[in-house]
């Protein structure tokens, strides 16, 4: 799922750019897509509010925990993508963060895993940001 189609979605739902903002900063954040401060500039549309349930559970399943593996030089998780796909993000030290932009690899170096089976996909926007809101609710990210 692209950032861009969730934008697409809300926007046929009534939301305003500032709505889309808040929402999309809540999800990237690992925040309720609900919270935050309420004031009458931004208090979201009844069909948003309605569709959030739905959009919630949409995003969670672009990117779930299948592991954890601790390590002195920073936490590992699987992630399983929703088309059953794992990746790696690494929680590192200091508040930093390292994505998988893609399913396996191309490069096919004989001690790696990731490369057993070649190139298998890119990752589209939605899973990169998924995986960021999914390490912020272990911890911070800050880079």
């Amino acid at each position: 799922m692209e950032i861009e189609s969730i934008r697409a979605r809300l926007r046929e739902l009534g939301a305003r750019p500032s709505h889309e903002a808040r929402l999309l900063r809540a999800w990237l954040q690992g925040r309720a897509l609900d919270g935050g401060p309420r004031t009458e500039s931004n208090r979201l549309p009844k069909a948003v509010l309605a569709a959030l349930p739905a959009l919630e559970a949409e995003l969670g399943a672009l990117a779930r925990e299948r592991s954890v593996h601790p390590g002195e030089d920073g936490t590992r998780l699987l992630v399983e993508l929703a088309d059953g796909q794992a990746v790696e993000s690494v929680l590192l030290p200091r508040d930093g963060l390292c994505v998988s932009t893609q399913v396996g690899c191309a490069v096919g170096c004989v001690f790696c895993m990731t490369g057993r089976d070649g190139l298998l996909r890119q990752l589209d926007s939605g899973e990169i940001v998924a995986q960021v809101s999914l390490a912020r609710r272990r911890q911070r990210v800050h880079k």
